[in-house]
């Protein structure tokens, strides 16, 4: 409320209603009395502020309730990244995401930003570094006079007669898995007996040699690191890697061979359900809806459980949802904002949703 030495104001607010009321006197003495109603559509009025506690991230405060707002994680520990939001996740929009938005409920709540260790990169090769000696690996002459060892931990490829062709003789590991669209970076130590190239060949293996990477490499009498980048054109569950020595003479050692997805690709290593990602792709429409039917498309999905309550955290209505049956009705619910919950597969997201 609100006074002067004329006039006294005073808010009040129910369901989607805000109503202002002025009292005053007029100069005679008489007094009087006005009253203003101010209806806002889908918007249930509360001056109440209710208290958002955000763990470990921003956003925190006092806010209406159906106030959206954006919360978004600390930075992660060294070695860690978010793993997902806890605590009244209800009305959390995207638990998964580390920068998302929040509903807020009649009523205070908390979250708290997680973390987990970061996945460690997984080398798709067996024995990289030769420690375990040949093993995963196989060496073939194909013609030429040669052999392979392992001296002081490093893979040595002694040749006496090499031939005409590059694969003449060749290291070979066969049997990892690429992914179609997947970016690849292949790492390894080399140096020669004296300067002289070899050939580094990543492919599909006897059944076709569908190339995926070929890349002659120049080696000298220093040790040095190499690191080529290529992108998987189809699935293979038999990939190969053929480091071919041929057309010299010259010795070659190798150390520290890998095969990792590359920085834009490791989220491929990340533990998200194919239920997680797809409940991302669900749109919901129209938003806002005014009667009759909510519809809500379940992009690749195949079923979900859909699940709506107020802003009091009260259940009022639920429905399974097919492919082919993928509507909510809607008539029965007052105006206001709500909280959608939709479930697959025990993975949640949750969107706003305002019936005018």
């Amino acid at each position: 409320s609100m006074t002067s030495g004329y006039w006294t104001q005073s808010l009040s607010g129910t369901g989607d209603v805000l109503r202002i009321s002025m009292t005053g006197n007029n100069s005679d003495g008489s007094g009087w009395l006005s009253i203003y109603d101010i209806r806002i559509n889908g918007f249930p009025v509360s001056l109440e502020q209710y208290t958002l506690t955000v763990n470990s991230g921003s956003g925190s405060g006092n806010y209406p309730a159906g106030t959206v707002v954006n919360i978004t994680a600390d930075a992660a520990p060294s070695g860690q990244q978010f793993a997902q939001w806890t605590g009244d996740v209800a009305y959390v929009d995207n638990v998964n995401s580390a920068s998302t938005t929040l509903t807020m409920p009649a009523s205070d709540i908390t979250v708290t930003a997680t973390y987990e260790d970061i996945p460690e990169v997984t080398n798709l090769l067996t024995n990289g570094d030769f420690s375990d000696e040949l093993a995963g690996w196989n060496f073939m002459t194909n013609g030429a006079n040669a052999s392979a060892s392992i001296v002081n931990g490093e893979a040595v490829i002694n040749i006496s007669s090499a031939g005409s062709a590059t694969w003449q003789p060749q290291l070979v590991q066969s049997g990892f898995v690429l992914q179609a669209g997947q970016e690849y970076q292949v790492n390894f130590d080399a140096r020669a007996a004296s300067n002289r190239n070899i050939e580094l060949y990543i492919n599909s293996g006897p059944n076709n040699y569908s190339e995926y990477l070929r890349q002659n490499v120049s080696l000298t009498s220093n040790m040095q690191s190499f690191s080529y980048t290529f992108t998987a054109p189809s699935n293979d569950d038999n990939a190969r890697i053929d480091f071919n020595c041929g057309g010299n003479n010259a010795n070659v050692i190798l150390d520290n061979v890998s095969i990792i997805l590359t920085e834009q690709d490791k989220s491929a290593l990340l533990p998200t359900s194919i239920a997680e990602k797809s409940l991302e792709k669900v749109s919901i429409f129209p938003n806002p809806v005014k009667y009759g039917l909510l519809n809500i498309n379940l992009s690749d999905l195949n079923y979900a459980e859909a699940q709506i309550y107020d802003l009091m955290g009260r259940f009022v209505l639920s429905a399974k949802l097919t492919q082919s049956s993928n509507t909510l009705n809607i008539d029965k619910l007052q105006s206001g904002i709500y909280i959608l919950k939709l479930n697959c597969n025990h993975e949640t997201i949750t969107r706003r949703l305002v019936i005018e």
